[in-house]
This record gives structure tokens, sequence and C-alpha cells, in this order.
């Protein structure tokens, strides 16, 4: 009978801990269909084990909150389920990434200092490319200009993603209508989810980049369908 009250005491002091631990878990619906599972404290912030799954229930991000902000490693993967990043934000440091797959993207360093230009660290989504682009379709879609959507080909799509210093980014799409470039701006944020950043780095201090993705988009005049491919 010791034993069993013991026993069940661990237990309980176990599930307690559990549940101060990770809090409480909570999920969403992102954008892209994709689902988000994630903890809340009591305060309703941000605390324990966050994931993104996408519809193959594949984990595509992976990573933990400490009363509101990301701590230890976050990892990122790639629809073949293969990891495409590593970071670890107590160390502030890159330990891993997908050199194939990250040459999807043209990354510029925006900075008056040569040295800047030619050595420092890339920027990156913390965030697998072809999810990257998911979350951004939607949007892109939306706002879109009726009188410039194509039916007959699809049109090129230029992401620039505009990263400052501090890893804040605003996103331009660009693309020719008429032999025009035209640009259309879109936030990259939603309510259950927002692409955080790593910065570009240059002696231990963070510098502007751009952060540039092509790919493609069609539509039909049909039902209005619009369809996003990789070039």
């Amino acid at each position: 009978m010791k034993n069993l009250i013991l026993s069940s005491l661990v237990l309980g002091a176990s599930l307690f801990s559990f549940t101060l631990i990770d809090g409480i878990q909570k999920e969403a619906k992102l954008i892209d269909d994709s689902k988000l599972i994630y903890h809340v404290n009591e305060k309703n912030e941000l605390h324990g084990a966050y994931s993104v799954q996408n519809t193959k229930d594949n984990v595509t991000i992976r990573g933990s909150y400490t009363d509101n902000k990301r701590t230890g490693n976050w990892y990122c993967f790639n629809s073949d389920k293969s990891l495409f990043l590593r970071y670890n934000y107590d160390q502030k440091k890159i330990l891993f990434i997908d050199t194939v797959a990250i040459k999807k993207a043209e990354i510029v360093i925006v900075d008056k200092n040569p040295e800047a230009v030619k050595n420092a660290s890339i920027s990156v989504p913390v965030c697998p490319l072809d999810q990257y682009v998911s979350f951004l379709k939607k949007e892109i879609s939306d706002v879109f200009p009726q009188p410039h959507m194509q039916y007959a080909t699809p049109t090129n799509l230029e992401i620039v993603a505009k990263v400052d210093a501090n890893g804040q980014a605003k996103y331009q799409v660009n693309y020719i209508f008429d032999k025009i470039k035209r640009s259309i701006s879109v936030s990259g944020k939603s309510k259950a989810f927002v692409i955080d950043w790593v910065p570009a780095m240059y002696e231990g201090k963070g510098v502007a980049s751009e952060f540039k993705v092509a790919t493609e988009i069609s539509f039909s005049n049909n039902d209005g369908h619009r369809r996003f491919n990789w070039n």
C-alpha cells in the first residue's frame, strides 16, 4: 500500500511538473492548411514545445519557447523530411543549413561597407524554403491585381524579403506585366504564425540583406484557382 501511495505521488508530481513546463497545449490551422501545435503558460504566453506539421502530418518546424521567447535548438525540415536548418537561439548561431536547398534563394547583403558585403553571413528564415513560399502564396494570391492576371501562361514572381539588421522583414513581390516591372507588398504575417528571421551578420553585428526567391503563379479564369510552382 505504501509503495502504491508513493508511486501515485510520484506520478502526480510528474504530471504537475509536465503541466508547468509545457503549459496548456493548443492548435491552430495556418494559412497554407498546415497545423501549428503550441503551448502557453498561465499568462497565455508561448511556453513549451512548438511545432508545425504540413498536410501530410510531417513536422516541418520544431522548437520551444520559454516565457514567450524562442530558446534552444530549432529545426526546420524539407518536404522530403531532410533537415533544412538547425538554429540555436541561445547561441544565436546557425548549426546546420542545407547547402543545396538554400541555393534556391539569392541573398544580397545591403551595406555600405564592402567588407561586410563580401564576408557577412547569410540571412535565412527559420522555416523550410518550400513552406516559406507556401506561407506567403495565399496572401500574394489575395492581393494580386485582377487586371494583371494572365490566364494563358504562368506569371513569374520574385519574392523579396528585405531583412534589416535586427531580423525584421518586409516583403515585396516583383513581376512583369505588359513589359513593365510591377511590385506589390505583402505582410508575411498571420494571427497564428510569423516567419522568424536570422539576420545576416558581420563581426558580431547584424547587417541588412535581401532574400530573393523565384517562383510562379498560374491563374484560371474558370474558378479563380491560383497555383504556385518553383522555377
